[in-house]
């Protein structure tokens, strides 16, 4: 219609609607299910057959309180815990520590995210929500240089099993298009090159020269940590074979013409870049994700008895990967290069990837590469999490300093971590977070991360060994939690603190036989009966320690 020959109108059908009018007009509208055949509101047929929002929401509650009650966190009473939450955010902010009726919401509220957002797919940048209608860094895509790795850091020791499956479908959905990247990008033969950031797509379409994504190689890799995990937690030797070694072997396959090698044999990784934290040969996350994409194939092999000709050729590719490096200030080095200068003030923990990830070495199986790995963690304290003047704020900085917090035993940073979310506004009233300080740019890789934190300060296990309590911050006098899910197909029952009394109490349950050792690293008097046990399949194991 030509407004510039009628009057003001507005003329509707079942098709369409037409506006004409020659100043700003306001269009309100309300959208109601209509059955177009009967001319009805669906709502009004669902209510005339009996069906109710009620009714509706009972349905999906049964079934969301089943997944939401598989692990729980006690630290609070029902009288604390029905206080509003604005309420007890200025108390935090007063009184500045995060108080525990406050961490145990922010726990349940990271579950809640996981579950409301993996279904089909895994969560994006924004979970199944929005904060705006114009979001940041096209907030609907999947970012694989941290985000997405964050927002699903708890679902296997949360036991959410089924939302993994939305995160291996994603993966298998986008490899065509990974194998795309690796041919045209490294003219490689074969294998996967995952894109930093993907929707509909696996195409890597984004990069400029500030952002050159396109030499981040490692990203299928750390993608494939969760597939070896996945078996890990859940002794699912099928999908080991038939997804895993698969993903595995592809990945493997792109090294193999993208890897070039030296004089000395060693292997060079050129272009490198460590996540939005600069370019030089050898990054050391680089090297780290190789090492486990390698270490965690030849395993999977073992594990299955399954034999292959290319077992040789992967070992020899293990052994030319070049060694991590110190420098002088006795730090483990970002990138391998000859004369590359560390950047300390930088919110991604990319080199502590051995650390916070794969677990590759602690204080006992390494204890010069530990020691250096702490000191390039404390730089990176210092010159950006703990300083004003820091480059950016960023919530999943702070949540990788806090899994690399548990790790180093470092209770007091921990809490401190939590404390910069209340501090710096970074979470809205629903407790969903944002990526910076004030409620800037909603983002939920926090609030996925945010659970694996509590569940490592509590309880944690790598190399054989059960750490108790190892990140514990001191204003958690008490407390318990029950249900987390640990690697080697383990249960934690229940574990129960108190700090007042000085004692723990717990009970585990594994579907294996294995033996651990229990490590108490901030409680080296603690009087344990029993530091090395073994667990029998299905048969509870009961522990009572004085600290």
């Amino acid at each position: 219609m030509d407004p510039s020959n009628c009057a003001d109108k507005l003329i509707t059908s079942h098709e369409a609607i037409n506006i004409c009018a020659t100043s700003p007009t306001i269009l309100v509208m309300k959208i109601i299910p209509y059955d177009i055949e009967s001319k009805r509101s669906v709502f009004s047929k669902m209510i005339e057959n009996g069906i109710t929002y009620t009714k509706l929401f009972q349905k999906h509650c049964d079934i969301h309180r089943d997944r939401f009650e598989r692990v729980e966190l006690s630290l609070a009473t029902d009288h604390e815990r029905l206080r509003s939450i604005d309420d007890i955010v200025l108390e935090a902010k007063r009184n500045k520590s995060i108080s525990p009726v406050l961490l145990e919401k922010m726990y349940d509220a990271g579950r809640y995210m996981y579950i409301c957002s993996a279904g089909e797919l895994t969560p994006n940048l924004q979970g199944i929500w929005t904060g705006t209608f114009e979001p940041a860094w096209s907030g609907g895509d999947f970012t694989f240089d941290t985000n997405v790795e964050l927002s699903i850091a708890a679902a296997l020791s949360s036991h959410q099993l089924e939302g993994m499956q939305g995160y291996f479908r994603l993966i298998k959905e986008l490899i065509p298009e990974f194998r795309e990247n690796a041919k045209k990008y490294y003219g490689a033969r074969g294998g996967v090159m995952a894109a930093i950031h993907a929707s509909n797509s696996g195409k890597h379409l984004h990069w400029n020269e500030d952002w050159p994504l396109h030499f981040w190689t490692c990203g299928a890799g750390w993608l494939a940590h969760w597939y070896f995990q996945y078996y890990r937690f859940t002794g699912d030797k099928i999908f080991l074979k038939e997804e895993a070694i698969p993903f595995l072997k592809e990945i493997v396959l792109f090294y193999e013409d993208f890897l070039i090698e030296n004089e000395d044999g060693t292997y060079r990784f050129t272009p490198s870049y460590s996540a939005e934290n600069g370019c030089a040969d050898n990054a050391t996350q680089d090297i780290a994700v190789a090492k486990e994409v390698l270490t965690n194939l030849m395993i999977a092999h073992d594990i299955l008895s399954m034999d292959s000709p290319e077992r040789t050729k992967w070992q020899q590719m293990l052994q030319k990967l070049p060694a991590y490096q110190i420098n002088e200030d006795g730090a483990l080095k970002e990138w391998l290069t000859p004369g590359k200068e560390e950047n300390y003030n930088h919110r991604h923990f990319s080199h502590l990837y051995p650390v916070f990830q794969s677990r590759e070495f602690n204080e006992i199986t390494d204890p010069k590469m530990w020691s250096a790995a702490k000191i390039a963690f404390d730089k990176r304290l210092e010159a950006w999490l703990l300083n004003k003047e820091a480059d950016t704020s960023s919530t999943h900085g702070r949540m990788h300093s806090a899994l690399c917090a548990t790790q180093f035993h470092m209770p007091d940073l921990v809490e401190e971590v939590f404390h910069l979310l209340v501090k710096n506004n970074c979470f809205y009233t629903s407790l969903m977070m944002s990526h910076y300080n004030d409620q800037e740019v909603f983002n939920v890789d926090g609030n996925g991360a945010l659970p694996q934190v509590v569940h490592e300060m509590l309880v944690d296990y790598s190399h054989h060994r059960l750490t108790l309590l190892g990140a514990l911050p001191n204003s958690l006098k008490q407390g318990e939690i029950r249900g987390i899910r640990l690697p080697e197909q383990m249960q934690v029952t229940f574990l129960k603190w108190d700090l007042t009394k000085k004692n723990i109490a717990m009970e585990l349950l594994s579907e294996i036989e294995q033996t651990l050792e229990i490590y108490l690293p901030l409680y080296s008097e603690a009087d344990v009966s029993e530091k090395r046990f073994t667990l029998y399949p299905n048969q509870p194991k009961s522990l009572v320690i004085q600290l």
